[in-house]
């Protein structure tokens, strides 16, 4: 038995079906994993606050009793957990930036695609 020829159409059927597919079993695999990531991201935030609480603990420990190394030591914590901060930040700053030229570049690839087709 030959395999009939297909036509343009039915090739861009199936290869759309098999995409939507894939697309299927990844959404169902993230959702799956959604209930794990938001338990993992809660008790980040948790510890994070914790970690924050007890460097404002110190401080005030130090401004109580008058303390002015203990002040200085909570400020420098402090100081260096914020510049950690800013330097992530930018570092997502400069990953968004990256992928938003990834999709407007994608997006015109996209489109200059469909231009030059007929449907």
């Amino acid at each position: 038995m030959e395999p009939r020829e297909m036509s343009e159409e039915e090739l861009e059927l199936r290869f759309e079906r098999a995409m939507l597919l894939d697309e299927r079993e990844f959404l169902v695999r993230e959702t799956e994993s959604r209930a794990e990531l938001t338990a993992r991201a809660s008790t980040a935030r948790r510890n994070e606050a914790e970690r924050d609480s007890e460097l404002l603990r110190l401080y005030l420990n130090g401004l109580l009793r008058g303390n002015l190394d203990a002040r200085r030591k909570a400020e420098a914590q402090m100081r260096e957990k914020v510049k950690a901060k800013r330097t992530h930040l930018a570092e997502l700053r400069r990953i968004f930036a990256e992928l938003q030229k990834a999709a407007v570049e994608l997006r015109e690839r996209c489109a200059a695609y469909g231009a030059g087709r007929t449907f």
